[in-house]
């Protein structure tokens, strides 16, 4: 019954921001989330077929928050799409504190480096 949806660039992002969730003593369950499995870099290219579908198929969901990456690809995903939703939903930019994406955020909080991270 959430009115909230949480939309991710992708299912790894996704993942680790339920992980932050839990870590932060909260339930990652309360909400709607979606995974997208990318985004276009055309700032024009409008809401993304699962997005459209998945809120036709929750009409109560009123508040979307956009979880995109930190580069130029994600804030112009962020900026066309909430143009576009805002006529009919609350719009939330809501890109990770810190790091390219939530996995890195998560990977800096948990203190893990990888082979990337080490060049």
């Amino acid at each position: 019954d959430s009115r909230e949806l949480h939309v991710f660039e992708s299912a790894i992002d996704l993942l680790s921001y339920c992980t932050l969730e839990k870590m932060n003593g909260r339930d990652w369950r309360e909400s709607h989330k979606l995974s997208l499995s990318g985004i276009s870099k055309d700032k024009n290219a409008g809401v993304p077929v699962a997005l459209s579908q998945y809120l036709k198929d929750h009409p109560k969901v009123k508040r979307i928050h956009l979880h995109f990456d930190n580069d130029k690809a994600g804030r112009n995903a962020t900026e066309a799409m909430c143009s576009t939703l805002s006529h009919d939903y609350e719009c939330v930019d809501k890109p990770p504190l810190t790091g390219k994406d939530y996995n890195d955020f998560l990977k800096q909080k948990l203190s893990i480096r990888t082979r990337s991270d080490a060049r």
